[in-house]
């Protein structure tokens, strides 16, 4: 769980929680201060839901080149265990 570490940021650098997952007892967040952004994921004995809890990452691809959507980088896994992809949106 990352609840210790967002409350690090938040009470003692002023960041705010931006999103987080799950609401409660949250393994990943998001927190910001400014322009400034950082992901947040437990490494430790907590994993993310079995069952998606969003459209799958191969679905929105699909979707996005459907409608036109230049990727930047191509749908793969990612070293920390994660499944993603980048888009070239108008400002680069």
């Amino acid at each position: 769980m990352v609840e210790h570490t967002i409350a690090f940021y938040r009470d003692q650098l002023g960041f705010e929680t931006r999103w987080q997952q799950p609401a409660r007892n949250p393994w990943s967040a998001i927190i910001g201060r400014d322009g400034a952004q950082i992901f947040i994921k437990s490494e430790k004995g907590v994993a993310p839901p079995a069952e998606p809890q969003a459209p799958s990452p191969y679905g929105l691809a699909a979707e996005f080149a459907g409608n036109g959507a230049a990727f930047s980088v191509l749908l793969n896994d990612t070293s920390d265990g994660l499944r993603g992809f980048e888009i070239s949106d108008p400002d680069g």
